[in-house]
């Protein structure tokens, strides 16, 4: 037993028992227990608790916020407690209250992003060192040293559905490993390589999958129902080997041939409205396309916009599409995740807040997914903040025809050297685009601290 035995005691009592879990996981400061009958939670008893530093109770859902220890918590109150995956699974839960869309987003994706968190912050951190190096200090874009620090970003973001598969599986009470064995497949060399051309005569499209969400994720949706009907029809005597075998000989090809694909597709129509909205709405369509942006990463969109910014820097020798739209997003994303965490939601949790913090640095870098993922995503106020803040951010954008000149990775505070002219050397798209990014940050903050406030006072009135 660890040091969290005694806690894991007192809280299994006072959650009403162990017949009263229906799941038990953990984030990067929370232990998240869910449960069937809230009438049997003592939320004094527990917020008593020397290790408890608060509570939050909502969706059928308890969660202490304990601290950076929370991982040692969460073991110790699985062995008190005695709790397995799929236990009470049928248990009656009382009436859930109706949540919005943007509700159900907060809810779905930070058990699946928290947990891989780690990852993306130190992949985002040393890229923005080591654009910064390359940028500002000399640092041979080539050598040895930028090579090897191009690799913690690829760990980190290049393997994203491997993380994805195993968190999003557990999040469905699966076997995590069937999750991470899909993200594998798709990240596989030898899929990479080109070679992997067809399955049984149908083509495969050739698609890169690294840094997707999701494909993996559909397939591991796949794979929950398929789990499900074979449970039903294999024999217990056979059924630890034959089901993962029968389960992933469908699933992969499926999501290989299908629903990778679908993203893809998704891309190319995207790419058409992006190219529908420069041509008919001028000087209104960045700032619609800077609002987009983090959901353009988020569907691999993004990476079908990237020949238009190839061919607009072959063809007119400057991007005025999508780098001003990049630039403004990213350092949008890392204004809002500063307002997340400075204000009273998070401000009393430390941990929390110097997670989010960092975070936003890296976005204000112009790598975004670290906070897109690990904090607004979880706030739907910080998803209108950023739509706001990025509105009229792109406005002034748009306004000085903000354009870069030279292709650069992860537009953001770091890559304001793509904004010098090469022909002349004239530094007015710097200035343009500094003064674009200080009205940026300044109204994505103030929007998303502004609906931050009024959302926990409209909760203090209900409450």
């Amino acid at each position: 037993m660890g040091k969290y035995a005694e806690f894991s005691q007192k809280v299994l009592e006072n959650v009403g028992g162990l017949d009263n879990i229906t799941f038990v996981a953990h984030c990067a400061t929370r232990l998240r227990i869910s449960y069937a009958d809230g009438s049997k939670i003592n939320e004094a008893a527990i917020k008593a608790l020397p290790e408890c530093a608060g509570i939050v109770k909502k969706a059928n859902q308890l969660q202490i916020i304990i601290g950076p220890q929370v991982p040692d918590a969460y073991y110790d109150f699985l062995e008190v407690s005695g709790w397995k995956e799929g236990m009470n699974e049928n248990a009656v839960n009382v009436p859930k209250e109706k949540k919005s869309i943007l509700d159900l987003i907060a809810d779905f994706f930070p058990p699946i992003f928290m947990p891989i968190m780690p990852a993306l912050v130190v992949g985002g951190m040393v890229l923005a060192i080591r654009t910064l190096c390359v940028n500002y200090f000399g640092l041979d874009v080539s050598s040895g040293t930028a090579q090897l620090l191009t690799c913690f970003f690829n760990a980190g973001f290049e393997f994203l559905p491997i993380y994805i598969g195993y968190s999003y599986a557990q999040k469905l009470k699966l076997q995590p490993i069937l999750g991470m064995f899909l993200g594998g497949c798709l990240v596989c060399s030898r899929y990479q390589s080109g070679v992997v051309t067809d399955f049984l005569g149908i083509p495969i499209e050739q698609v890169s999958y690294g840094s997707t969400i999701i494909p993996v994720i559909l397939g591991t949706t796949l794979i929950y129902f398929l789990d499900k009907y074979l449970k039903k029809i294999i024999p217990n005597a056979v059924i630890y080997f034959v089901k993962p075998v029968v389960t992933m000989l469908i699933v992969v090809p499926v999501t290989f041939l299908w629903l990778g694909p679908l993203g893809t597709w998704l891309s190319t129509y995207i790419g058409y409205f992006v190219t529908f909205l420069m041509d008919t709405l001028g000087v209104f369509a960045l700032p619609i396309l800077c609002a987009l942006c983090p959901y353009f990463v988020m569907f691999g969109v993004d990476k079908a916009l990237s020949p238009l910014g190839i061919e607009l820097l072959a063809t007119l020798g400057y991007n005025n599409i999508t780098a001003p739209q990049n630039f403004i997003s990213n350092i949008g994303v890392g204004a809002v995740a500063l307002a997340i965490a400075y204000s009273a939601v998070v401000r009393k949790d430390k941990v929390k807040r110097g997670m989010i913090v960092s975070t936003a640095i890296t976005a204000l870098c112009g790598v975004t997914e670290p906070a897109f993922y690990g904090s607004l995503i979880s706030f739907k106020e910080a998803l209108l903040g950023h739509a706001i803040g990025t509105v009229i951010g792109g406005f002034v954008g748009a306004l000085f025809g903000l354009r870069t000149y030279i292709s650069a990775s992860c537009p953001g505070f770091l890559t304001f050297l793509s904004l010098i002219n090469p022909e002349t050397g004239s530094l007015q798209m710097v200035w343009y685009a500094a003064i674009t990014a200080a009205v940026t940050v300044a109204a994505c903050f103030i929007a998303t601290s502004i609906l931050i406030k009024r959302s926990e006072s409209k909760k203090a009135i209900a409450g």
